[in-house]
C-alpha cells in the first residue's frame, strides 16, 4: 500500500518542520528572555530618604484673610445659588450653606464690635435657610423662596461689608 503525499502537502511539512526545529534547537538571547531573573541580579535600587523641609510661616493681615473669607463666601454663596432646585445635589447644597455661614462667621470674627452686628443680622436670617436646606424636605416653592432670600442677604452683604468698604473695622 502506498500512500500519496500531494507536493503542496510536502511543501507544508517540510516547512513546519524546518521552523519547529529554529525555534526549538532556541536562542541564548531568546532563552535569556524568557527565563527569570533571580533577585540577586536586580539592580541595587538605592533607598530614598526624605528629609522633612521646614517652610517659613508666612502670616497674613487680618485685611487679607478678611478678604480671602469674603472671596470664599462669594463664591460659595453663588453656587449654592446655582444648585438650589429641586432635585439636585443635596450634598453640595448643605456643603454651599455651612461654608457660606463658616466664611461670615469668620469675617464677622475679624471685624470690631461695632461692624459685627450688622452681619451677624445677615447670619441669623441665613440659619433658617441651612436649618431647611440640611432637613431636605423643601420643594420648588421654597428653593425659590431661598433663593429670593440668598440674593437679598447677597446684596446686603456686598454692598455693606466688601473688603474696601470695611477696611476701616477690620482688627489690627
Amino acid at each position: 500500500m502506498k500512500i500519496q503525499i500531494r507536493s503542496s502537502a510536502k511543501y507544508s511539512f517540510i516547512i513546519f518542520l524546518c521552523v519547529s526545529l529554529v525555534f526549538l534547537s532556541g536562542c541564548e538571547t531568546l532563552r535569556r528572555k524568557f527565563t527569570r531573573k533571580s533577585k540577586s541580579e536586580k539592580e541595587n535600587v538605592e533607598e530614598v530618604v526624605y528629609e522633612p523641609k521646614e517652610y517659613p510661616v508666612q502670616i497674613m493681615s487680618n485685611e487679607d484673610m478678611y478678604r480671602n473669607y469674603y472671596t470664599f463666601w462669594r463664591g460659595w454663596h453663588q453656587e449654592l445659588v446655582e444648585v438650589l432646585s429641586e432635585g439636585q445635589n443635596h450634598k453640595k447644597q448643605v456643603e454651599c450653606v455651612t461654608e457660606i455661614v463658616n466664611n461670615l462667621n469668620k469675617m464677622k470674627a475679624l471685624l470690631v464690635p461695632a461692624a459685627q452686628e450688622g452681619l451677624q443680622g445677615q447670619i441669623q436670617k441665613l440659619v433658617p435657610i441651612k436649618d431647611e436646606i440640611i432637613a431636605g424636605r423643601s420643594n420648588a416653592t421654597n428653593f425659590y423662596t431661598m433663593k429670593m432670600q440668598l440674593e437679598s442677604i447677597q446684596t446686603k452683604v456686598t454692598k455693606d461689608y466688601a473688603a474696601k468698604k470695611v477696611k476701616n473695622y477690620i482688627i489690627r
